[in-house]
């Protein structure tokens, strides 16, 4: 038999029931239903069969609360199926080696205080001060001192000094506690200072030290009070060749709260990527450093060393918005040996200022105010040898001493005698060329006694004429200059007439009859256009 049954209705064929065929019977299939009297429920995926188990044995193994892990996960454990572990604040602040320690800033008591915990190889946890040590004390006499003992991981020292004392505190720290040397410590108001005669409150820069002091030099009277506290700060990272690559390091937005520099020193114990031990101001690469945006203090703690920047050859950019000033001074504005100023042995160093447009190049930028050097009046320069610096001399005014003309003033001298008759469009200097400009700055003419008659003289610039007697270009006319006089124009110290590219100095005169004029040009070239 096949499956499912036809129902028989007489005379046709009725509906078509769903069977299985098993062993030669039908067995119809029918779809579970539930619900409460009145309702019928088909079972499907949003719409289980709902199951009741009053009590069911639970298979070996199961995850029931006796069977939870009540000890740490083993290294073998975390490395066959990782634990993810993630944290919102995690502050790794020293890594010297693989089985040292890690620190981290949290909290030992599960509330929102910040402590740093230290963590070692072995998982135990210490939770170390912020503040690691104080020491208060009172010095009332000469040659006492209030000292603090510090640990690897203080960096500074808060002094506080209170009180009414006549006398100098001196503050001192050590690094082998036989030898004591000043420390510069900076004051409230930012001044550097390592010594004080007053009270206030003071921060010492301390790292790498292993005692810090206050010594009263000298004590008449009175009580100093002074307070040691040490605090921690930042360690120093030591990771072996091969460990780790830190590529660029970038410090994005910061201000100058977050990043304070105050100290670098560079310890004999260090290896660089070969391996090879360096010495003490050997410099390490760690890449690129980039800064954006930032804020960065940088702040002296003990005497200046010198600090390299090494640009490769190329520049350092210090940058600005548009339109604000920057003020960038090398050290303390004092020049240090070696270094070329601008004023010799004057008792006042400048550095060096050099113009941002060359000679020769398109004008840029704003004018610089210049001076020169005041001058007796009376009294002779000194000269000095062609293309030499030297001084623009000054009254003691401040009134210039100018002297007008040109460095290569040329002179030229021509006279017209009877012979020569009356001269039209006369070139006077030669030929000037095209982008050349002749300059001029003094004329004169004069007439010969012997001349019977009067003698008009025009001259001018042209190409190939003699201007007008009334038209521009015109340096000097007369209409008649009688015998035995003359007509000057200018003095030699400043311009009288220019010509243009091309145009010649040119005259047109009369005959001087029986006698001659004589007319001479004193004036320079110069490119133009």
């Amino acid at each position: 038999m096949a499956d499912n049954v036809t129902l028989n209705i007489p005379d046709t064929s009725g509906a078509v029931i769903a069977t299985d065929e098993v062993g030669a019977a039908q067995h119809q299939l029918i779809k579970i239903e539930f619900g409460v009297d009145g309702v019928a429920t088909m079972v499907s995926a949003s719409d289980p069969l709902p199951v009741t188990a009053a009590s069911l044995p639970l298979p070996s193994g199961a995850a029931t609360a006796a069977n939870q892990q009540t000890d740490a996960l083993t290294d073998t454990e975390l490395r066959a199926t990782p634990v993810p572990v993630s944290a919102t604040n995690l502050d790794i602040r020293d890594l010297t080696s693989a089985s040292d320690s890690i620190l981290m800033y949290g909290s030992d008591d599960g509330g929102t205080t910040k402590r740093v915990i230290k963590t070692d190889s072995a998982g135990v946890i210490t939770v170390l001060p912020i503040v690691a040590g104080t020491t208060t004390g009172t010095i009332d006499a000469d040659e006492e001192a209030i000292t603090i003992t510090l640990t690897a991981n203080v960096a500074t020292v808060g002094v506080y000094v209170s009180g009414t004392y006549t006398g100098q505190l001196e503050f001192e720290s050590t690094i082998d506690n036989t030898n004591w040397f000043a420390h510069d410590v900076q004051s409230g108001v930012g001044n550097f200072v390592n010594a004080t005669t007053g009270t206030g409150n003071f921060i010492a820069q301390i790292g790498g030290f292993l005692k810090f002091r206050v010594r009263a030099s000298f004590f008449s009277s009175g009580a100093a009070i002074v307070t040691l506290i040490d605090s921690l700060g930042a360690h120093i990272v030591n990771i072996a060749p091969g460990d780790a690559v830190i590529g660029h390091v970038i410090v994005d937005s910061i201000s100058a709260t977050d990043l304070d520099v105050r100290n670098l020193v560079f310890a004999t114990d260090k290896v660089d990527a070969s391996g090879t031990t360096l010495g003490a101001n050997s410099g390490v690469d760690i890449g690129d450093v980039t800064i954006n945006n930032a804020t960065i203090a940088v702040t002296q703690s003990g005497t200046w060393d010198e600090v390299g920047i090494n640009d490769s050859g190329n520049s350092i950019t210090v940058d600005a918005p548009i339109g604000t000033p920057v003020n960038v001074q090398v050290g303390n504005g004092t020049l240090a040996a070696g270094v070329i100023d601008e004023t010799g042995a004057s008792a006042v160093d400048a550095l060096a200022v050099g113009g941002g447009t060359a000679h020769d190049a398109v004008d840029s930028g704003n004018p610089v105010k210049v001076g020169g050097k005041a001058l007796d009046l009376g009294a002779t320069p000194t000269a000095v040898a062609a293309n030499d610096r030297t001084n623009a001399a000054f009254m003691r005014n401040g009134v210039q001493f100018v002297l007008g003309g040109h460095p290569n003033i040329l002179s030229q001298n021509v006279q017209i005698t009877d012979a020569d008759g009356a001269q039209t469009d006369l070139s006077l200097v030669g030929t000037i060329a095209a982008g050349t400009s002749v300059v001029v700055t003094k004329c004169s003419v004069m007439a010969d006694k012997a001349n019977t008659v009067d003698v008009s003289v025009r001259i001018g610039f042209g190409t190939a004429n003699t201007p007008a007697a009334d038209a521009a270009g015109i340096i000097l006319f007369h209409p008649g200059i009688a015998a035995g006089s003359g007509v000057v124009e200018g003095s030699g110290g400043g311009i009288i007439g220019i010509g243009a590219s091309d145009q010649e100095l040119r005259m047109t005169c009369e005959d001087p009859v029986t006698g001659s004029i004589s007319v001479i040009i004193t004036y320079f070239t110069i490119a133009i256009g």
